[in-house]
C-alpha cells in the first residue's frame, strides 16, 4: 500500500513465467520467501495453486495485521512454510468468522492436492462467507437502527438504515423502517418551520400588518393544511381588520356627531367603537368629553324647567328643580342667575 492508499499487487504469476523462462529451474526459486509455496522451496514445478498459496497468505496478513510464516532468516521462514500451520485468524481477529478460518488454512495447505484447485473454487467459498457476513451486518444495523428510533435519535436511525441498504439493497424491513424515519424528520422539520413562522405571523399581527400576517399564515397552510393555530390566527386576522375598519368609522361618526350636537348619536357610536376596543384611547377621550356635554345639556334642561316653574309663579317646584341641578354639578353662577 502506497503513501497515497493505492494497492501494488507484486510477485504474482510466477507459474505463468516459468513456463517460457528459466526462472524456476531445479535448484533456483523466484519470488519473495515470505509468500512462496511450499513447492518453491522444494525446487518443484510451480502451478496456479502455487500462486493461490501466495494469495492466501496475502489475504491472511490482510485480514490479521500478521504475517502467518514471518521469521528473523529466510531459513526460518522456509521451516515455517515446510512444517508449521499458521494461527487460525478467529484466534487473531475479533468477530472473525470460524468458516474463514478453513477457508485460509486451506489456501495455504502444504500439499498442493489439498489446497483449493483453482481461484474459482476459493472466491466461491469466499463468497459464502461474505453473504454470511453482510447479513449479520444487516442485523447489527437494524438492531441500532431499531433502538435509535426507539429513543427517537432519527439521525442515527436514519444512518443505520441507510448502512443495512448499502449492505442489503432489497432488504425491504430496512426500507420500510427508512421510509417511516424519513417521514418522521420531515414531520418535524416542517413542525419546526411552522413554529418559526406561527412566532412571525403572531408579530405581524401585533403590529397590526395584517397583509404581512395574512402572507405568512397562508404559507403555513401550505405547509400544513389543518394548523389549528394558523387557522385560528388567519381567522383572528380577518377579525381584527374588519374591527380596525368599524372603529375608524365609528370614531369619525362619534367626532362628527360632537361638534353638530347630536350627543345621542356620539354616544351610540362611542358605545358601538367601545364594544370591539374597551381600551381604545381615542374612544374613551372622546367618551370623556360626551360625559362632559351630556352633564351640560341636563344642566340647560333643568335651568329652563326652573324658569318655565317660576314663570308659572310655582317657586316650590322650580327650587326642587334648582337643587337637582346642583346634585347634577351644575355651575353656581348659572344657578343664581335663576
Amino acid at each position: 500500500v502506497l503513501n497515497d492508499w493505492k494497492v501494488k499487487l507484486v510477485d504474482f504469476g510466477i507459474a505463468r513465467i516459468a513456463k517460457d523462462s528459466a526462472a524456476t529451474k531445479s535448484g533456483a526459486m523466484a519470488g519473495t520467501p515470505l509468500y512462496m509455496a511450499p513447492e518453491n522451496f522444494k525446487s518443484q514445478y510451480p502451478d496456479g495453486r502455487t500462486d493461490l498459496f501466495a494469495l492466501g497468505v496475502t489475504f491472511y496478513e490482510f485480514l490479521t495485521g500478521v504475517h502467518p510464516f514471518v521469521g528473523p532468516s529466510i531459513a526460518a521462514i522456509m521451516y515455517r512454510v515446510l512444517q508449521e500451520t499458521p494461527e487460525a485468524p478467529s484466534k487473531l481477529v475479533q468477530g472473525c468468522p470460524p468458516e474463514l478460518d478453513g477457508i485460509l488454512l486451506k489456501s495455504m495447505e502444504k500439499e498442493r492436492e489439498r489446497r483449493y484447485q483453482s481461484v474459482e473454487e476459493f472466491a466461491f467459498d469466499l463468497r459464502q462467507v461474505a453473504a454470511q457476513l453482510k447479513y449479520q451486518m444487516v442485523d447489527i444495523y437494524l438492531t441500532e437502527g431499531r433502538r435509535a428510533r426507539e429513543e427517537k435519535n432519527w439521525t442515527l436511525a436514519q444512518n443505520a438504515f441507510r448502512k443495512a441498504l448499502e449492505v442489503d439493497g432489497l432488504n425491504k424491513t430496512a426500507q420500510q423502517y427508512l421510509k417511516e424515519v424519513n417521514a418522521q424528520m420531515e414531520a418535524e422539520r416542517k413542525g419546526s418551520q411552522v413554529q418559526k413562522l406561527l412566532l412571525e405571523a403572531q408579530s405581524q399581527i401585533k403590529a397590526e400588518e395584517w397583509d404581512a400576517a395574512r402572507t405568512i399564515l397562508q404559507h403555513i397552510l401550505s405547509i400544513d393544511s389543518q394548523n389549528a393555530e394558523a387557522l385560528k390566527l388567519q381567522e383572528e386576522t380577518d377579525r381584527r381588520q374588519v374591527n380596525k375598519a368599524r372603529i375608524a368609522q365609528y370614531l369619525q361618526r362619534a367626532e362628527s356627531s360632537l361638534w353638530s350636537g347630536n350627543l345621542d348619536v356620539a354616544q351610540s357610536q362611542l358605545e358601538a367603537l367601545l364594544a370591539l376596543d374597551p381600551s381604545n384611547s381615542a374612544a374613551l377621550a372622546k367618551m370623556a368629553v360626551l360625559k362632559n356635554e351630556l352633564k351640560k345639556q341636563q344642566g340647560r334642561q333643568l335651568l329652563d324647567q326652573a324658569r318655565e316653574a317660576f314663570q308659572a309663579n310655582n317657586l316650590d317646584q322650580a327650587q326642587g328643580v334648582l337643587d337637582k341641578a346642583r346634585q347634577a354639578g351644575l355651575g353656581s353662577l348659572e344657578i343664581d342667575a335663576v
